[in-house]
């Protein structure tokens, strides 16, 4: 398993040149950002995004970056978000998440991990990650499955080898954002693990947009088991 970390923020306008050396030390992109505000005076919308870094053992390496880049950081607000990228050695691991399944597990398991966190929550009814998928989203080839403002992305595959977690606000600290990504190893981890065992989800999510005779299969979950473990 890799990571990918990308932050969108404000930056002090007078430190750019001092994340830029930071951003060069640590081999992360540091570059503009059009698709997000800011509103205080001395502030730059930017984004950082890093190189892969090597799964969880690489946590320590992840939070000593972020703690490095936060001191320059001058504004959040909620048109900013915080993107996560997975691959995997395992092209079975991409095909056991690539299905509403893993979404309703996912949302269920955040709903449940973050409830105190209004500010988390409400990104599940943002246009950016949106949390709704047609029924031919999984569908090779289906135009709606090349929409990338969903809360969990696999046009990313196409470009960049990976799954994007999108849901997630801008953290205000380096903690929140480990928080955020530790929840994401689990949920993933804790998914792949049970794969193979009829794992509980949330039928009356599994449901929308599908026939009769695919909501008889749901409910009888009847899945087709493409990762054994």
């Amino acid at each position: 398993m890799k990571i990918g970390i990308e932050l969108e923020a404000g930056f002090l306008a007078d430190s750019i040149s001092d994340v830029t050396d930071l951003c060069n030390e640590i081999k992360a992109e540091f570059k503009g950002d059009g698709s997000v505000s800011t509103y205080k005076n001395g502030v730059s919308p930017r984004e950082i995004a890093t190189c892969p870094y090597e799964g969880e053992k690489s946590l320590p390496t992840i939070e000593k970056d972020f703690k490095q880049i936060y001191p320059f950081i001058g504004e959040i607000n909620d048109s900013m978000g915080l993107h996560f990228h997975f691959s995997f050695e395992n092209i079975g691991d991409f095909q056991a998440l690539y299905n509403k399944r893993f979404v309703s597990f996912f949302k269920k398991e955040l709903k449940e991990q973050f409830k105190d966190n209004p500010i988390l929550l409400k990104r599940l009814n943002n246009r950016y990650c949106r949390t709704s998928y047609d029924r031919k989203y999984f569908q090779t080839g289906s135009s709606s499955s090349k929409d990338r403002y969903k809360c969990i992305n696999w046009c990313s595959f196409q470009r960049h080898g990976t799954v994007e977690f999108r849901i997630f606000n801008s953290p205000d600290n380096p903690k929140e954002l480990m928080t955020y990504l530790v929840f994401t190893i689990i949920t993933i981890k804790k998914f792949l693990k049970n794969y193979s065992f009829g794992l509980d989800f949330d039928l009356e999510e599994e449901k929308k947009g599908l026939c009769k005779e695919e909501i008889e299969i749901v409910e009888d979950k009847k899945v087709i088991v493409i990762r054994g473990i």
